[in-house]
């Protein structure tokens, strides 16, 4: 166990790492942002002042197995390097007996041959995560793949078939270092074109299939070895679940839990990582919505949030980003609604978007 003073090392910067600090500090530990790019003898030796060191807005593999040797660090650099390579999660997963769609490696002409039997639509995705939609490529038939390929630079990757989903499911559960575990509500997720518009929770689940979903999730987490927080993400399909992917950190599937849940994300991380007792996830409110404020909504100036303010079931969050030690001009948040059911408060929410942006 891991107690206050203490000093809490977080590898790597962004948007939402204030949320983990404050936190921390509000549970009498201080913390230390690191950079992920300085040489490795100036990152072992700030490391050396962290009891243990955890990640938050970013997943950078290449620092972390630099601190590994020296520096406790939750999760691990092998549950990262799992989890951010497509391939080698599906054939964990696949391993595990847990089901994920249809898949199959493209690393060279003659796996582009093969894939003629494959099932069409698809999405040809680089095998190991980058930024975003720009590492993946729709591909309508076997003849675009190899365009596809090349747009992606020839790189190894995963073609998967695009599924007909009926929902998409999240679960984010926390994990100690000795086995205890605690799962959040699970949230229904709605894209567009791939990109995430809204989450809400709780998602409008049949009796009993919550906690076969938090059953499953920490099934996943201790058979990786978790240690942190860990976001499953589902699709049903039918009346079957596929696990698509895991992101073993805080991310945009649990930040429902702000303004929803007697313990949020950040602060369950701060006590997963430490080995203290795991905090109550349950949600205090009846249900939540949140949809993400891109930086584009800043582009003419600050946002008119008087017309959204207004509303006192609205939950705004704003928060600059750091870049290379300056603070950047961009600007990025979401905003939560908390109005009744989910379905109610997803509404709420569409409508105080629109507001603002128009759409």
């Amino acid at each position: 166990m891991i107690t206050p003073p203490a000093m809490i090392g977080i590898l790597g910067g962004g948007p939402t790492v204030g949320y983990f600090e404050r936190a921390a500090q509000r549970m009498g530990f201080r913390t230390l942002v690191l950079d992920p790019s300085t040489a490795t003898r100036t990152l072992r030796q700030a490391a050396s002042a962290c009891s243990v060191i955890t990640t938050v807005d970013l997943l950078p593999t290449t620092a972390m197995r630099k601190l590994s040797a020296k520096s406790r660090l939750c999760p691990s650099a092998e549950v990262v390097e799992l989890c951010t390579d497509r391939l080698a999660a599906k054939r964990f997963l696949h391993d595990l007996g847990v089901a994920v769609g249809p898949f199959m490696t493209i690393e060279s002409a003659d796996d582009i041959d093969d894939a003629a039997d494959s099932r069409f639509p698809a999405i040809l995705k680089s095998r190991l995560h980058g930024n975003g939609r720009s590492n993946q490529v729709r591909v309508a038939n076997h003849d675009q793949l190899a365009a596809a390929w090349q747009t992606l630079a020839m790189q190894p990757c995963v073609l998967e078939q695009r599924l007909t989903v009926g929902r998409e499911l999240a679960l984010v559960v926390a994990r100690t270092a000795d086995g205890r575990v605690a799962c959040f509500p699970v949230s229904q997720q709605q894209y567009i074109r791939g990109v995430l518009e809204i989450s809400y929770a709780p998602a409008s689940l049949m009796t009993g299939a919550h906690d076969e979903a938090a059953a499953l999730a920490e099934y996943i987490a201790t058979e990786l070895g978790l240690v942190g927080v860990l976001a499953v993400h589902m699709f049903v399909v039918g009346h079957d679940v596929y696990v698509h992917e895991l992101t073993p950190r805080p991310c945009a599937l649990g930040l429902f839990t702000l303004d929803a849940c007697r313990t949020d994300q950040y602060e369950q991380q701060v006590r997963a990582v430490c080995g203290l007792a795991l905090g109550e996830a349950s949600m205090v409110v009846p249900g939540v919505a949140v949809v993400g404020l891109g930086s584009e909504l800043w582009a003419t100036g600050e946002p008119q949030w008087k017309h959204i303010l207004v509303d006192p079931t609205a939950r705004l969050h704003r928060y600059e980003v750091q870049v290379t030690g300056d603070w950047h001009q961009s600007t990025m948040g979401h905003l939560a609604a908390c109005s009744g059911t989910a379905a109610g408060s997803t509404s709420v929410v569409r409508k105080l978007r629109k507001q603002l942006t128009g759409r």
